[in-house]
């Protein structure tokens, strides 16, 4: 029974000081970048032939990837 209640108030030690810390999430979100914040990155557009994708991609990364080719169903790894 003595390891019992040693558990438990342990159980209850660990949820308590967990506990303690939540407004560290809420302030860390709090100081988060908007979704409508507007950044200075700029996207670079990547301009290749079909050539030179046949070249860097397997048969199958080609396919799906540059003719938005799809796996048979069922025949996945997942």
């Amino acid at each position: 029974m003595k390891g019992l209640t040693l558990a438990f108030g342990l159980s209850v030690a660990a949820l308590l000081v967990g506990s303690g810390n939540s407004h560290v999430a809420t302030n860390a979100l709090a100081d988060a970048p908007s979704a409508n914040t507007q950044t200075n990155m700029t996207i670079e557009k990547i301009t290749k032939t079909d050539a030179e994708w046949r070249k860097l991609l397997t048969p199958e990364q080609y396919r799906v990837a540059r003719k938005h080719g799809t796996e048979r169903a069922f025949t996945g790894q997942y």
